[in-house]
């Protein structure tokens, strides 16, 4: 008999070099999808405890990794979350944009609270150590790590044994940014994610 578990396709390109600077679209939803971060109110998000942790865990992955990560818009969702983000940026190359675009971008963190753009990597002290040249699966994990024990130690400390402590799905699905005109789509999708979320494929009420 094989006891063996059902092998599973990768969604990764088997020839992309992910920890080389790239620009990528992440997406990942929670266990099962379940409505665990929170509720749209009025086109806009509103946090629960554990959407509050889930935006300050990927916020200190700045001060984590350093200059190897940047973090650039992202929202969080009742049962998933979309980012943006870069690995081992230059200074000059932002999506191919020259350096007045990327202060654009940056000052449109004032337009939507929900969408906070560009926690520059550095800005932050961290005396951890990490890969000087972390893959997209290296932070993922470690983001996904970082909210488990978080979560874990808020359940212990207010005593909530009964609620469950999985937070995530197993895997993540990832876009390659090839140009500026990809992000640019990318950013207005994620800024008007919470606005759509009645026609959201990841609503539970539309499955």
């Amino acid at each position: 008999m094989n006891n063996r578990s059902p092998s599973r396709k990768s969604i990764r390109l088997p020839q992309y070099n992910y920890s080389s600077e790239g620009h990528y679209f992440v997406t990942i939803c929670t266990h099962e999808r379940e409505n665990l971060f929170g509720e749209i109110i009025d086109g806009k998000m509103t946090l629960n405890d554990l959407g509050k942790i889930i935006r300050e865990e990927w916020i200190s992955l700045a001060r984590y990794y350093h200059s190897r990560v940047l973090l650039d818009i992202f929202v969080i969702m009742p049962n998933h979350f979309h980012a943006v983000i870069i690995l081992n940026p230059s200074t000059e190359n932002i999506v191919g944009a020259t350096l007045a675009v990327a202060r654009d971008v940056i000052n449109r963190v004032n337009i939507v609270q929900k969408c906070q753009t560009f926690y520059r990597a550095g800005t932050l002290q961290s005396g951890g150590q990490v890969s000087p040249a972390p893959t997209l699966g290296n932070v993922i994990g470690a983001f996904k790590s970082r909210c488990f024990k978080k979560w874990y130690l808020y359940l212990k400390y207010n005593n909530l044994y009964d609620a469950s402590l999985k937070i995530w799905q197993r895997n993540y699905y990832e876009h390659i940014i090839r140009d500026e005109k990809d992000y640019e789509n990318i950013w207005q999708y994620i800024e008007y994610n919470p606005d759509k979320w009645a026609w959201d494929r990841n609503n539970q009420k539309n499955f």
